[in-house]
């Protein structure tokens, strides 16, 4: 029983761990639509997050599922707990790199991307796509130093917000006012994607090490 109870355990870690490397693939996947008005790739992005769902709602039930029948405690009942939220905010990031992609597919065969800020929405994609991926190896290498990394690569992230916000408000904005609106929004798309990313690194590191972050 304790043999079975800890494979189930395994399986989460496991799940998780597909579930945050679904997300690097699409926001990835997102950001190259994005960029290059590629509306195949987009609408690819958006029929995937089908399995993104599926795969929450198995991780949650088994989840449940375990902290009905097998009852753990310390280590085990903080994995179990934290599988709940974990899962959710996922799937929110899955949700979020679909924005980008219908985005693109709203634009398409145009970019929805204006010249004056694509060389920041590159880094900003890049830098999204790097912060999922550093998640889903803390995840799966169980690292409390690489789930400590992603909340701060999230301060990169902001920053680069930031930059992208300065460029649409300045005096000489040449684009007009839909593709400022675009910018605006797409930017805001990525930097909610990095939270949730921050969100489920700061449960991941509490499962490992049980203490608790200070916000």
């Amino acid at each position: 029983m304790r043999s079975a109870f800890r494979d189930q355990l395994e399986g989460l870690w496991t799940q998780m761990t597909e579930l945050a490397q679904l997300q690097v693939v699409a926001i990835e996947r997102a950001s190259s639509a994005l960029l290059d008005a590629n509306r195949q790739l987009a609408e690819l992005v958006i029929t995937e997050q089908d399995v993104t769902e599926q795969l929450q709602a198995d991780l949650e039930i088994n989840a449940m599922q375990l902290l009905a029948k097998q009852q753990p405690v310390a280590t085990d009942l903080r994995l179990v707990l934290a599988t709940l939220p974990v899962s959710t905010a996922l799937a929110r990031m899955g949700g979020l790199a679909q924005h980008v992609a219908k985005a693109t597919r709203l634009r398409a065969p145009e970019s929805a991307v204006a010249d004056k800020v694509r060389r920041t929405m590159t880094e900003i994609g890049g830098a999204a796509t790097e912060i999922a991926g550093t998640l889903t190896r803390a995840i799966q290498e169980r690292d409390a130093q690489l789930a400590a990394e992603v909340a701060a690569s999230d301060d990169g992230m902001d920053a680069l917000h930031r930059q992208l916000l300065t460029q649409l408000l300045a005096a000489d904005w040449p684009h007009g006012v839909p593709a400022a609106v675009d910018a605006a929004l797409l930017g805001r798309y990525y930097e909610r994607f990095s939270d949730q990313a921050v969100s489920v690194a700061r449960r991941i590191r509490y499962v490992i090490t049980g203490a608790v972050e200070d916000r």
